[in-house]
């Protein structure tokens, strides 16, 4: 991917065609929606005073915001490599004052399998085999909570990918699903016991889990559940306690 060095005349003239649709942490614009050519654009923005030196990826002398978004570049690359839907790049721009970088890509059409899961447990057994698949394929979606998933006539997508690893140990896989059954919980009160029950069944089967690594997968899955209400409870006092069941009757599974 060719990297476009812009200026603030021309970076301002990109981002004034388009309309936030998120901000980030500090309150500036991170992702903005170009109606024109129904793009999105996505900013990686630098606070600091590293140095740019244009340079392949990831080289450690670059400044951060750039690297994140060459990870983001590579990573959608490499899921369509592996057959994962996902963005399609356009373009990729770097402005020096500000220090940012900016990568323009395709809406990806699909409603999140949080919008799904509210109204139609048929979505579980699918979403359990996909997620599985990930795994297996080495993807540790950092990010995979219930609105990063998209659903589209019968096919996941992947969004918001630049917090995207592959490479991923047993432990980080039921990690990665106590992020997202703790999310979807607390979020928007979703993953019904039933659901998470048959979500699990339908993992182990397609990880072929043995009877021993089901049980160890378990034990992974309700520390990083817990690790997580407590550190909400630290931050809050406003915690459900929904997920308890999680970790309650699933001896069954083994």
């Amino acid at each position: 991917m060719d990297i476009n060095t812009i200026n603030k005349a021309e970076l301002d003239k990109i981002l004034d065609e388009a309309d936030v649709i998120a901000l980030a942490k500090n309150k500036y614009p991170k992702v903005l929606h170009r109606k024109r050519d129904d793009s999105i654009i996505k900013i990686f923005r630098s606070f600091g005073s590293d140095k740019i030196k244009l340079h392949h990826l990831y080289k450690k002398s670059e400044s951060r915001y750039k690297r994140n978004a060459q990870r983001f570049i590579y990573n959608a690359m490499h899921l369509a490599t592996l057959n994962i839907e996902t963005v399609k790049i356009k373009a990729f721009y770097l402005c020096h004052n500000p220090k940012l970088a900016m990568v323009i890509y395709d809406t990806l059409p699909g409603e999140s399998v949080g919008s799904y899961l509210s109204k139609d447990d048929n979505i579980v057994k699918p979403f359990a085999l996909f997620i599985a698949n990930l795994h297996n394929k080495n993807v540790y979606f950092r990010a995979g909570h219930e609105k990063n998933y998209l659903y589209e006539k019968e096919q996941f997508k992947l969004i918001d990918i630049d917090n995207l690893r592959f490479k991923i140990s047993f432990k980080q896989r039921a990690k990665n699903l106590a992020y997202l059954f703790y999310h979807a919980q607390q979020r928007q009160n979703l993953f019904s016991k039933t659901q998470v029950q048959l979500f699990l069944k339908t993992y182990f089967a397609a990880t072929q889990y043995s009877s021993k690594q089901r049980k160890r997968f378990i034990q992974h899955l309700c520390r990083a559940i817990e690790y997580r209400r407590r550190k909400d409870l630290a931050n809050s006092n406003q915690i459900t306690d929904n997920l308890t069941y999680i970790c309650a009757d699933m001896l069954f599974l083994t």
